[in-house]
């Protein structure tokens, strides 16, 4: 995962003929090019603003439009000579699980979820430290100049950023925090923004499980969709967001095209 902070540039485009027209006074703007965080031999080109209180009213259609947020920015790609990334939400309604989901709901029957507002408190950043270490591998960034504890505290603030409400679903077994969900809870829709687990219950398929118990919630919750942020073509471990039926995924003509 690519740690490089692009920043704003001055404003080139206000929105695209493909983006909503209730986005026009989105001050939208072309980030600086960067790394690309899912493949080491590119570079990566968003579009973006910064996830303020004040663009609440438009957040549910920046998601429809292609937009999604990693930490205090709320972007989607505008990559000229790539279009593997795609934003993927998964209808709440029309959900079905399927044997393998049955079976990882079984197998962490133990589990237990608390949902609450996020806080990047001791115990969330010490899961983050060990997940971004070990799935990551951010103490390697940490040698290039900037220090481990910095980084990750930086990372684990800018998650809370969200122009809505910003939830976390903290998933415990006997009493310790196993695996972290960082989730927007919008009018109608959630959204998934980050998940950590705990890598030695790596065999529970935590991250398959959130999934299944946040769309329960939105369930009961009156929601219309769970969006997944985005599935990366040839980018395996984005994978598994596909395997959640039915799923919506947005297409270059700007349509959500439904997957059974």
């Amino acid at each position: 995962m690519n740690v490089e902070r692009p920043k704003l540039s001055p404003p080139r485009v206000s929105v695209s003929v493909a983006d909503s027209p209730r986005l026009a006074k989105v001050p939208l703007r072309v980030l600086s090019e960067h790394d690309c965080p899912f493949f080491p031999d590119r570079r990566a080109t968003m579009r973006g603003v910064y996830a303020l209180k004040k663009y609440a009213r438009h957040y549910a259609d920046l998601l429809e439009q292609g937009y999604w947020r990693r930490t205090d920015l709320i972007e989607k790609p505008v990559c000229r000579d790539c279009k593997a990334c795609r934003s993927v939400r998964i209808p709440v309604d029309s959900f079905k699980r399927d044997r393998a989901h049955d079976r990882c709901w079984r197998l962490n029957r133990d589990v237990t979820v608390e949902t609450v507002d996020y806080a990047s408190d001791p115990e969330s950043i010490a899961l983050f430290r060990d997940y971004l270490i070990n799935r990551h591998g951010w103490d390697q960034k940490a040698d290039e100049g900037e220090p481990l504890d910095d980084l990750i505290d930086w990372y684990a603030k800018r998650l809370g950023r969200s122009p809505v409400k910003c939830r976390a679903f903290k998933y415990r077994l006997d009493g310790k925090l196993i695996g972290l969900s960082v989730c927007d809870d919008l009018k109608g829709a959630l959204y998934s923004a980050f998940f950590a687990w705990d890598v030695a219950h790596a065999r529970r398929g935590l991250g398959n499980f959130s999934v299944l118990y946040e769309l329960e919630w939105c369930r009961a919750n009156g929601k219309d969709h769970y969006y997944l942020a985005n599935q990366i073509e040839g980018f395996t471990p984005a994978d598994y967001k596909l395997s959640f039926c039915p799923h919506e995924v947005r297409g270059e003509d700007g349509r959500w095209h439904r997957n059974a």
